[in-house]
């Protein structure tokens, strides 16, 4: 069974106390942290809003919940920046760091330097863009506190919050989205997450989903497939799925599934493979479960979704 040293980490600091201090601190003194940058987050606002012209969704004024902020609330604050009025982000457990948001708004583009899809097809809201950048650029020039800069961006963060069961008034949002977390939820929650955003969610409103439906032991191992884990039992996949990166496996097609199962109209559906799994698909024993996908269903490496209330 092959598993990278990332795993086998994860799987030891899961079983000791006080774990998630000390795989923060690892992250932030020899991993990802080290070298602080939000050029990913940035791509992930580039997909969401490219999703949100594409669908003809207004960002202007709107109420949005984030599912899933995790350590830096980059997204939700380049939303803000587009024009979204407010932001509730919630979290099953408290990852988000206020030392970061300093760093996060130093590193903000300014609108001729971010290719968003969305400020192409909005050109009024460059000037939104650029004003809100520097405001929050003189905010952070005189020493305003994480708190500060959140509250002027709009964003509530809240957690720990059980994400199936969120303190908000039936029908009371515009927008729910998410960016590379239901991959980490398990099916039944993802079926209470989804029941709970068509209460809140306004009629025609709008649910935004970015899923990586893959192996993601693999992202920092090119050695493994980004399918590799789909060979194994439940049973021998548990031995490794820790609450550090826990995955669902869930396909693509399960997820567009369960979204029509809660009664959202699919706007948008977007599934790209990946060709390399493709080609080294042969060459990996399956475990008999996922025998019933389709190839392309099997290597999807990312899942864009728009899902609209009935």
């Amino acid at each position: 069974m092959k598993w990278t040293t990332k795993a086998t980490i994860q799987r030891i600091l899961d079983a000791v106390p006080l774990g998630q201090k000390i795989y923060f601190a690892g992250q932030r003194y020899a991993g990802g942290f080290r070298r602080f940058s939000i050029s990913r987050h940035l791509n992930d606002v580039k997909t969401l809003t490219a999703m949100f012209a594409m669908t003809d969704t207004p960002l202007a004024g709107s109420r949005a919940v984030e599912i899933g902020a995790g350590w830096m609330p980059v997204v939700p604050i380049a939303l803000w920046m587009h024009g979204m009025m407010s932001c509730a982000s919630y979290d099953v457990s408290p990852l988000l760091k206020d030392e970061f948001i300093p760093r996060i708004i130093e590193r903000l583009p300014d609108a001729d330097h971010f290719e968003s899809p969305f400020l192409e097809s909005h050109p009024s809201v460059r000037e939104i863009w650029n004003r809100r950048r520097n405001e929050l650029q003189t905010l952070v020039r005189d020493g305003a506190s994480a708190s500060t800069i959140l509250k002027r961006c709009g964003i509530n963060y809240h957690a720990p919050v059980d994400t199936g069961a969120l303190a908000l008034p039936d029908e009371s949002v515009d927008i729910v989205f998410s960016v590379s977390v239901l991959e980490h939820v398990p099916t039944n929650e993802i079926h209470r997450i989804f029941s709970e955003c068509r209460r809140i969610l306004r009629p025609n409103g709008i649910m935004v989903h970015i899923i990586n439906p893959s192996d993601h032991f693999s992202h920092g191992d090119p050695s493994i497939a980004s399918i590799n884990f789909l060979q194994y039992s439940e049973k021998d996949f548990a031995r490794y799925n820790t609450s550090f990166c826990y995955q669902n496996r869930l396909r693509a097609s399960q997820y567009r599934q369960m979204i029509i199962q809660h009664n959202f109209s699919v706007l948008a559906f977007r599934a790209p493979v990946d060709f390399t799994a493709m080609e080294r698909l042969d060459q990996i024993p399956l475990n008999p479960y996922f025998a019933q996908f389709s190839k392309e269903d099997l290597c999807a490496h990312e899942v864009n979704v728009v899902a609209q209330r009935q």
